[in-house]
């Protein structure tokens, strides 16, 4: 027995295979959602830093894992607190200030330096990035962001400033000149007792000559300063440092000696030299005069040598006399 097919049957199967299209595509984009929203949970716990998300009265409503890592909070802790509740007391003020006028803004902030007690209470520095988070007629329902610890890395700048102040006291109380030079391209700065030791106006002036022109043409070997002042310079880059003799020059032209300390240091990636020079022409003059004494007594030495020899000739012909 057949079935007759009726406008009515047709219109019911199309129905039914609408239905199942539809329930097909809704299926398929239910997955595609699931499988995106398992992608962004991996990629949110997968990373150290804090995830966050808080509504429009700064209170948590998700917190990633790394907090249970990096600040010893479940999540489930502090969902439902302010995020204020996990700051150092003293700065919560000064830190909800600033909050509210990047509030006021509602766009995306970055480099917002905050701070996060662990429960152990060690104190974290944070360094925040967020954007305002709106719902789909525009109404602001509060901040998602990330926090990263840099914690380590404000200790190290604050050591390196600290460094740093305590290198250029020395720096420019030192009775030595120290000077900072590139090789090249000539001096970068001195210190006071640079410019005094030379005999310039002030380090302008100084920088602006290069390392031949603070020396004679010539070095006591007879080598030219120009041509020797690299090769010291080549052998302090290649194996960190250098000490020598060195004769300069003033900017009167006055002539003296010194003793050179080239050290390699490395400024922001870069090798450069810090040359320290000690003035010392006294201690070279007093040398001289040593060598002088030194000379003299050889000479009145071999006098008395002589002297003597011909004493003992003297007596030694006295003797074949009296035979």
């Amino acid at each position: 027995m057949s079935v007759k097919k009726t406008k009515s049957n047709t219109k019911t199967t199309a129905s039914k295979n609408g239905a199942v299209l539809v329930y097909s595509k809704k299926k398929k984009a239910e997955k595609k959602l699931k499988e995106s929203e398992m992608r962004y949970k991996s990629l949110i716990e997968a990373t150290s830093d804090l995830v966050w998300e808080f509504d429009e009265n700064e209170v948590f409503t998700f917190c990633s894992d790394a907090y249970k890592k990096l600040l010893g909070y479940n999540p489930k802790e502090l969902v439902g607190k302010s995020a204020y509740s996990i700051m150092p007391k003293e700065e919560v003020s000064a830190v909800k200030k600033e909050f509210a006028k990047i509030k006021k803004k509602l766009k995306p902030f970055s480099e917002f330096i905050n701070k996060n007690v662990t429960k152990e209470g060690k104190v974290l520095i944070l360094e925040s990035r967020g954007v305002p988070v709106f719902d789909s007629k525009g109404k602001n329902l509060g901040f998602c962001g990330v926090d990263k610890d840099i914690s380590e890395k404000i200790v190290a700048e604050t050591k390196f400033k600290e460094s740093e102040k305590k290198f250029r006291s020395l720096y420019n109380s030192s009775m030595d000149a120290i000077m900072v030079l590139e090789p090249g391209n000539g001096f970068l700065s001195c210190n006071p007792a640079a410019i005094k030791m030379f005999g310039f106006k002030n380090e302008k002036e100084f920088i602006s000559k290069t390392p031949a022109d603070i020396s004679p043409e010539f070095q006591s070997d007879g080598e030219s300063s120009d041509v020797k002042a690299q090769k010291m310079m080549s052998v302090a880059m290649e194996n960190g440092s250098h000490f020598f003799e060195w004769v300069h020059k003033r900017k009167n032209g006055e002539i003296f000696f010194t003793d050179v300390l080239l050290t390699r240091v490395e400024v922001k990636g870069k090798n450069i030299l810090q040359a320290t020079v000690r003035d010392v022409s006294e201690r070279k003059m007093h040398e001289e005069e040593l060598k002088e004494s030194v000379i003299e007594l050889e000479k009145m030495n071999e006098l008395m040598i002589g002297r003597e020899l011909k004493m003992m000739e003297l007596k030694e012909e006295i003797k074949k006399l009296k035979k």
